[in-house]
Parts: C-alpha cells; sequence; structure tokens
C-alpha cells in the first residue's frame, strides 16, 4: 500500500466519525462553537486561554468552560 491510499484509506475510516460528532457537537445547546460547555461561564476575551476556579480550566473564546 503506498501513502496515498493509506492516507485515503485512514481519511475513510476515520473522517467520517469525527466529522459526523463534530456536527452534532455544533448543533447541541449545552456546546458554544468551540465546543466548549455553556453551563460554566468566564470572562470572554475573544482568546483560548486557562483559568482556575477551584480547579483549572481551559477557557474558549467565547468565555465557556472547556
Amino acid at each position: 500500500m503506498n501513502r496515498r491510499d493509506l492516507i485515503t484509506a485512514a481519511a475513510a475510516t476515520f473522517g467520517h466519525g469525527l466529522v459526523g460528532r463534530g456536527l452534532a457537537a455544533a448543533a447541541s445547546p449545552e456546546l458554544d462553537r468551540y465546543g466548549g460547555w455553556t453551563g460554566k461561564k468566564f470572562q470572554a476575551t475573544g482568546w483560548f486561554r486557562t483559568e482556575k476556579d477551584d480547579r483549572w480550566w481551559l477557557v474558549t473564546p467565547d468565555g465557556n468552560a472547556f
């Protein structure tokens, strides 16, 4: 199997599952456009960052915990 065939096979096998989960996650009302949880809010800065609030969180640009 050459490299092109391997990449094509991997994309066919794994790509559809990732795309499907991404679309489902984007349609969820509990998640923002970056996949952050809207149940925990921080200040929106427009940048990904970390913030400590009882524990460390990754914060999306929209200010939601990830």
